[in-house]
């Protein structure tokens, strides 16, 4: 994985396959936490879309291109959860 993700990005650039190859992983990774795979397709678009808008603040002296993808998929499953569970209790 991590040299998959090395491979597809390229100075900075987030190309269409590299942008696809984040939302596997998101997806890959919510849904062994999960387990619910609506859950899984929402927080991958929602890490592909914030990587997408966010790869230049991306700082490799402080972090590995996968931990950093890694953490933002944590950081939107936790989100995306926090949000259905507040709505479910309207």
């Amino acid at each position: 994985m991590a040299n998959r993700l090395d491979e597809l990005y390229v100075c900075g650039h987030a190309s269409d396959a590299f942008l696809t190859e984040v939302n596997r992983y998101a997806m890959r990774r919510v849904s062994i936490k999960v387990r619910n795979r609506a859950d899984a397709e929402d927080v991958g678009q929602l890490t592909m879309l914030y990587v997408w808008k966010n790869i230049s603040k991306f700082d490799p002296a402080r972090s590995t291109l996968t931990n950093w993808v890694r953490l933002t998929t944590d950081s939107m499953l936790n989100d995306h959860l926090k949000d259905r569970y507040k709505r479910q209790g309207d």
